[in-house]
């Protein structure tokens, strides 16, 4: 079952329930009436089979993603072991005894996508496979949903603002939709026109001292500029305006290169044009595979990853002039920017080639987790 009808199942349970608390006795005549975990800002309603005693919860992949458990029970109904004490470990199956006037009924919750109690893959070098989480996972999504639109609590679509990158931006979801599991973000021309797709966390979703994990893959193009990116959320910028507030290159791919760029973007190192230490890479990757491109952004440095492999990083010089230098804005709250867009003559893709569109990126999922700062 696709996470969507997971969520909305959830959302039915606990509008139905908002006066009690989690574990709260109800007045079923079953034992166990409803199980719910929680992974992030996200809830996962267990399908109960009454006659089988099983309970079957979706779409968690990782025993160490799930943040909370909550469940009700039949007027004077007692369950063991207690559910909150699995929680950032939990198991692919595990037995719960609930206990009503004497009699005991075992429940097996499960795990139907489990893969792990961490994500951390048995061959640290295969792209397929994600990086350990640093932490806590304070979002993930791997686009296993009904319908064709990105989570719209957390996703929007990118604006057209006249800048090289945004300039053909459609906002449109025509460009940017879910498919077959995977976010499909797309440029291409339409009627004579250039449409280029992309999707942003910009008020929706924030966050600092986090590692950014995205896994994808590339259909490229002449003129086409992929793209996975963090912006400073305005408010809680440490310096205001552009390059000021900083911004976070984790991927950029242009035309048809095989290396991608890895860049950092600061007053300091725009508009004074300091470079060293080093501010870019250019990496390979592997053409035409998914590929995780991370980054942590520590207190003091900046750690850049293409499958797991460090491959930059920029250090906070703690400068005594830090006010006027603005080298490291990086403290503050940033959000993720997916992007395909066109270049065009003039810019650092250059001159589109019509006949190899449509670009596209896929992405198979994001993870943000906490690093503990």
């Amino acid at each position: 079952m696709k996470k969507l009808t997971y969520l909305l199942l959830a959302a039915g349970l606990l509008a139905a329930c908002e006066s009690r608390e989690p574990g709260q006795p109800g007045n079923s005549a079953f034992p166990l009436e409803s199980f719910t975990l929680s992974a992030g800002s996200s809830y996962y309603h267990g399908n109960i089979d009454q006659t089988e005693g099983s309970v079957s919860i979706g779409v968690i992949r990782y025993g160490a993603e799930v943040d909370g458990v909550s469940y009700e029970l039949a007027d004077g109904a007692v369950i063991a072991p207690d559910p909150q004490s699995f929680v950032g470990a939990w198991p692919e199956t595990q037995d719960f005894t609930v206990t009503l006037n004497g009699k005991e009924t075992v429940y097996t919750v499960t795990l139907t996508a489990y893969e792990g109690l961490s994500p951390e893959p048995e061959d640290p070098d295969d792209p397929d496979n994600p990086m350990p989480p640093a932490g806590k996972v304070l979002y993930y999504e791997d686009f296993d949903q009904t319908g064709s639109i990105p989570d719209e609590k957390y996703w929007g679509l990118c604006s057209a603002d006249g800048s090289a990158w945004s300039k053909y931006m459609s906002e449109s979801y025509d460009q940017a939709f879910v498919e077959n599991g995977v976010l499909v973000l797309q440029s291409e021309k339409v009627d004579g026109e250039y449409k280029a797709g992309g999707i942003e966390m910009m008020n929706k979703f924030s966050f600092k001292h986090a590692r950014v994990e995205v896994n994808a893959r590339f259909k490229t193009a002449q003129g086409a500029w992929p793209a996975i990116w963090l912006m400073p959320q305005k408010q809680p910028a440490i310096y205001q305006g552009w390059p000021n507030g900083g911004e976070v290159d984790i991927m950029e791919q242009i035309s048809n290169e095989t290396v991608v760029y890895q860049t950092v973007h600061s007053h300091y190192t725009y508009d004074l044009g300091i470079k060293d230490p080093p501010t870019t890479v250019t990496p390979s990757y592997n053409v035409g595979e998914f590929n995780t491109y991370a980054v942590d952004m520590t207190p003091d440095k900046l750690i850049f990853y293409v499958n797991g492999q460090v491959t930059l990083e920029y250090p906070n010089l703690h400068l005594e002039d830090e006010a006027t230098m603005k080298q490291w804005p990086f403290d503050g709250e940033f959000y993720l920017i997916l992007n395909v867009a066109l270049g065009g003559d003039g810019t650092w893709p250059g001159a589109i080639d019509d006949t190899q569109l449509p670009a596209r990126m896929e992405v198979a999922w994001v993870r943000i987790s906490d690093l503990g700062y």
